[in-house]
């Protein structure tokens, strides 16, 4: 949740932040204050991407975690 302007490699004001302008922007019709500056006017494919890559990142942590439990653990 931390702006880009902070100088913190975040996802922020990126199609990859799941809750951010993309979503609220390009759906629900919502304020875009990072995008409107930047002139970006975001699709439904960019909207879709923003929240599906942090889902689709979220199943495969689980699923390497899983892998890893399973090889270690003989039972």
């Amino acid at each position: 949740m931390v702006g880009p302007r902070f100088g913190i490699p975040t996802p922020a004001g990126t199609p990859f932040e799941a809750i951010g302008e993309y979503p609220s922007g390009a759906w629900f019709h919502g304020v875009m204050f990072i995008a409107t500056q930047r002139k970006v006017h975001p699709t439904d494919g960019e909207t879709i991407l923003s929240i599906a890559f942090p889902l689709l990142m979220a199943l495969a942590a689980l699923v390497i975690t899983q892998l890893v439990l399973t090889r270690r653990s003989p039972s």
